[in-house]
């Protein structure tokens, strides 16, 4: 057994929705869990009992290689003290004199939680989807009049204004979208990161939504399995307030345990109108925001309200990129629920469109000589595969192929990146793989080139055939080079957003340029 973490949690999080000291420690080979368990609450009685102090009541997170314990704490400097008296008694520290002259009733009590919000807050988190939900919440909302503060992973937006650039899907972004003047509703955008590391940056949410929960990030913050990564969207669920609402994706295998943890109302939005979940909730007289029959719908019980034709939702792309149609029909689940009209729903929805200046990086499609090329931020499988989806409906009615340029991050686990090589393998005609020198996040490049050529290889292709090229430039160059006319080329992109951008938009690229690919035999 070994320390893994130890740090304060201030907002909600997987332990409590108050703040928390939580220690997590890794199972070395061999060890149970619940034995581990046992020793981390045995120490707890241990070091309050030692104090003089009441145990307080411990929650415990077991995964399949880690084990946590979070402990209601009110401030930094008692979690620290805590923390460290913890780690004294388990042995997992060599400083046998670590708090031995401190006691924790000896610390200030005043709470380091984040304050209450003054105005109404929505905080949207998923696997998949939630920048471009969050994007068309708030333009919704612009529709309805109000003066969103909104967060995303690309910045800080107060209406239409952005204030901030960078990734502020953490608690510091929520604090800064909510103090800025004219901000009427807040919209936040959640990560796994901020809520594993920091906790939600509210202390109560009016509107929690979530997308979906699929294989992304496992292995990562003591988060091996995606039910213990459901456990920690569930973060959102929880910390919506009795009277507010929770927005689930009734087709997503989560739902059933995120409806166990809340008793708030809540919505569900599906593209199958027929699913089983759905029936029974409005038999039940839930509200549900529908696809059917080319149109959205908002149902409440029995009654049914039309909302405006799919074909005239923009991102949908005219209803080819179902995963957005999902999106679209979450963002109007949530505007409903804090009072937005119909009228402002149609509006924003009707309005918001897929191009870079309004939802950069989620499938930005480009005219390019005769090809179409997608620009997305997919990023694991269950992004590229609905970027395929949407890259082959396009190239169908012309009668083309589908390239991919293919490449993640470095923090994922090697059956997640040697999935992106057989998805891409199996489904298109052409595969360019790029390096990254910005994420490798642990791993060296030729690690990476393996794991995608060996899921290459399961899909029954040759790993040596596609070229290897150093960045996402030079994989747009090197798919133009192998396409004709008709094709569609689908980008993963996360690095070079506005450089492809800037060249797609620009009428001198040259296909026939070299594209200095590396033959994947003598890639390192």
């Amino acid at each position: 057994m070994r320390r893994d973490d130890g740090r304060f949690l201030a907002g909600p999080n997987r332990f409590a929705l108050e703040p928390v000291a939580a220690l997590r420690v890794t199972l070395d080979l061999g060890e149970r869990g619940d034995d581990i368990a046992t020793q981390l609450v045995a120490a707890l009685r241990s070091v309050f009992t030692a104090q003089g102090l009441a145990a307080p009541a411990p929650v415990l997170v077991v995964g399949e290689r880690t084990v946590s314990i979070g402990v209601a704490c009110p401030n930094q400097a008692r979690a620290d003290l805590l923390l460290r008296l913890l780690e004294r008694e388990l042995g997992l520290t060599g400083d046998d004199q670590a708090g031995t002259d401190e006691c924790l009733n000896a610390l200030p009590e005043g709470s380091e939680a984040p304050a209450p919000a003054a105005v109404p807050v929505v905080g949207i988190t998923g696997t998949n989807g939630k920048s471009t939900t969050t994007r068309l919440l708030a333009r919704i909302l612009r529709a309805a009049g109000r003066t969103p503060g909104v967060t995303t992973s690309d910045g800080v937006w107060v209406g239409e204004q952005q204030v901030l650039q960078g990734d502020f899907t953490g608690p510091r972004g929520a604090a800064c979208a909510l103090a800025e003047p004219g901000v009427d509703v807040g919209v936040l955008e959640v990560a796994r990161g901020g809520l594993l590391l920091k906790g939600l940056g509210v202390p109560a949410l009016d509107v929690g939504v979530v997308t979906n929960v699929a294989a992304d990030h496992l292995g990562l913050n003591g988060v091996e399995t995606v039910e213990e990564l459901a456990t920690v969207k569930g973060i959102i669920v929880r910390a919506v307030r009795p009277g507010g609402r929770v927005v689930l994706n009734a087709a997503d295998w989560a739902t059933p345990h995120f409806r166990a943890l809340t008793p708030a109302p809540v919505v569900l939005f599906a593209r199958d109108p027929d699913l089983r979940a759905v029936e029974q909730h409005r038999a039940a007289g839930g509200e549900a925001l529908l696809a059917r029959e080319g149109w959205l719908l908002r149902t409440r019980g029995g009654h049914e309200e039309a909302l405006l034709p799919v074909r005239e939702v923009p991102v949908t792309l005219g209803g080819i990129a179902s995963h957005n149609v999902d999106n679209a029909l979450a963002a109007a689940a949530a505007a409903f629920a804090l009072g937005a009209s119909p009228a402002a729903v149609r509006d924003g929805l009707g309005a918001f469109q897929p191009t870079p200046e309004e939802n950069p990086g989620r499938l930005n499609v480009f005219p390019y000589d005769g090809r179409q090329v997608i620009v997305d931020f997919a990023h694991n499988a269950h992004g590229l595969q609905a970027l395929l989806d949407v890259a082959e409906a396009l190239a169908r009615p012309r009668g083309g192929r589908v390239l991919a340029v293919i490449g993640t991050a470095g923090d994922r686990r090697d059956e997640d990146i040697t999935a992106l090589g057989e998805i891409a393998a199996r489904r298109c005609a052409e595969v360019v793989v790029k390096e990254t020198d910005k994420y490798l996040r642990g791993r060296t490049l030729a690690d990476l080139l393996a794991l995608y050529r060996a899921g290459i290889a399961r899909a029954g292709r040759d790993p040596a055939t596609p070229p290897i090229v150093p960045d996402e430039v030079g994989g747009l160059r090197a798919a133009l080079a192998r396409s004709v006319p008709g094709d569609v080329i689908a980008i993963m992109c996360q690095e070079q957003r506005q450089e492809l951008w800037d060249l797609l938009r620009a009428p001198s690229l040259d296909p026939t340029r070299p594209t200095h690919a590396t033959p994947a035999a003598d890639a390192p």
